[in-house]
């Protein structure tokens, strides 16, 4: 098992001043592992009768990953995370938490955590209204912190039990504060998708992505986070997993990189 933090060079402007610093490519990389992952999802579903809602009640995992080397070089990251999902007949809750550190020659490498919650009401058997909230931090990118909420409505495009995409609609209010830089807030647009298709009883694969553009400022200021992954049970109550998170910031502090990707293969058991 083991956890490996790459960070994607590449600016054009600072956070604050607008200088142009380095050539940047555009963030393609989650993108094309979202659509590919949604397309693998849609196979052999898309002519299939709506089945019954999935099964009520709570399930979720806790994942562990770790990777350490030494003689030559000392490093070391760790991740640990908790996922949970609530279903009941009227609504679905989705929990998530993870947190990441890194080591390289006793400098820190990874320093980053995050928890959100997404609360969906169902109006209907496939539309929702929605309410989340979510907080990050990256020691390693200057945030201190960033705070992000906001309601919407969301759709189920596939709805069955063995696979789902549902899309999402709203408006999210975002609050940051990067080091010695006063705290910073904006209205923000929410587009975001979350796909989820069971290969075997034992296997899943997952997608899913958020885009944040500025209300004011679309084209300059904006966040786009993205995951893609697969997991396989080895028991009843264990599995392996590999998944890759990115993290897209327009705007970062100043002297930073926008794009951050974390790559991790963790153990985790069911709940």
């Amino acid at each position: 098992m083991s956890v490996l933090t790459k960070k994607r060079r590449s600016s054009k402007y600072d956070n604050h001043g607008g200088k142009q610093m380095r050539r940047q490519g555009r963030p393609v990389r989650i993108g094309g592992i979202v659509l590919l992952l949604a397309s693998i999802q849609l196979v052999g579903t898309a002519h299939a009768e709506d089945k019954a809602d999935a099964k009520e009640g709570l399930e979720g995992s806790l994942n562990f990953g770790l990777t350490a080397t030494t003689g030559n070089s000392r490093a070391s990251t760790g991740n640990a995370s908790i996922e949970a999902k609530l279903t009941r007949p009227e609504s679905i809750t989705r929990f998530g938490a993870s947190a990441t550190y890194g080591q390289s020659e006793g400098e820190s490498t990874a320093d980053k955590s995050n928890a959100s919650v997404n609360y969906n009401y169902l109006l209907t058997e496939r539309l929702s209204v929605y309410l989340q909230l979510g907080w990050e931090r990256d020691r390693i990118a200057d945030l201190v912190w960033r705070i992000n909420t906001g309601p919407g409505l969301g759709y189920f495009l596939i709805k069955e039990d063995n696979s789902s995409l549902v899309g999402q609609l709203g408006i999210s209010y975002i609050r940051e504060k990067f080091e010695n830089v006063k705290f910073d807030d904006y209205n923000a647009l929410r587009i975001a998708e979350r796909g989820e298709r069971k290969i075997t009883p034992t296997a899943k694969i997952w997608e899913q992505a958020e885009y944040l553009p500025d209300i004011s400022d679309f084209k300059n200021r904006f966040l786009l986070n993205g995951e893609a992954g697969v997991e396989a049970g080895i028991s009843a109550k264990t599995s392996l997993r590999f998944l890759v998170q990115d993290t897209y910031n327009s705007a970062p502090a100043q002297g930073r990189n926008k794009n951050d990707a974390l790559y991790i293969a963790a153990v985790g058991y069911k709940f």
